[in-house]
């Protein structure tokens, strides 16, 4: 039933986005600045999303997880509405330490 609820919330997100049980992720490689700026807009959609459904994302429990090293990395904070999305380093997903 609850995917039937959330089968639209992809609608004009341009990152791939995985959904499974009550969690979604967004992915994106960020190689430029619009990149940073595309995948903001898409976690700005699917805010909004959650506000228009009353499933609203907690913030606290969203995190942005660079997984390449790289020596020309971007620096961006990405905003979930007023909140800054954490960074981390590692990640438990369905028991698998990322």
């Amino acid at each position: 039933m609850f995917q039937i609820y959330v089968n639209d919330i992809h609608i004009g997100v341009n990152s791939y986005i995985n959904l499974f049980a009550d969690n979604a992720k967004l992915l994106r490689v960020l190689k430029t600045r619009e990149d940073c700026l595309l995948l903001q807009e898409d976690i700005n959609k699917t805010y909004e999303w959650s506000r228009k459904w009353k499933l609203e994302f907690n913030a606290k429990k969203c995190h942005i997880m660079e997984l390449r090293k790289s020596n020309r990395r971007l620096v961006w904070n990405c905003l979930m509405g007023e909140e800054q999305i954490m960074k981390t380093k590692e990640e438990k997903d369905l028991g698998v330490i990322i």
